[in-house]
């Protein structure tokens, strides 16, 4: 999702739902410290239950070499990532205490 349609879809669940929280962090990428993911969140109710969205943009994965041992068994992976390129991926959650399920867009609108 690019920068112009996340700002859109923040804008629309603003209007029509309010935000109750929104957060932006780094965390590293597992396998490879000196690259982080920029993770932005933004919490909000719905219809009495709280939801969140959120977007994680990481660099783009260019090469994934898995080794294995001689019973065919995957030993270590080592992936290989393009600092200059990032790609973006959209999730949404419904929010039970302390408990956070992953629900799809459709499951949102229902």
């Amino acid at each position: 999702m690019s920068d112009r349609a996340w700002e859109d879809l923040i804008d629309r669940i603003d209007i029509h739902f309010g935000i109750l929280n929104s957060r932006k962090f780094d965390q590293p990428i597992e396998g490879d410290n000196r690259l982080v993911s920029h993770v932005d969140q933004v919490d909000f109710e719905k219809d009495g239950k709280q939801y969140r969205v959120e977007r994680v943009s990481s660099p783009a994965v260019i090469d994934k070499k898995t080794t294995y041992n001689k019973t065919g068994v995957a030993t270590r992976t080592q992936v290989v990532y393009d600092e200059d390129e990032l790609t973006n991926k959209v999730a949404f959650y419904q929010l039970n205490g302390d408990d956070v399920i992953e629900i799809s867009p459709e499951q949102l609108l229902g």
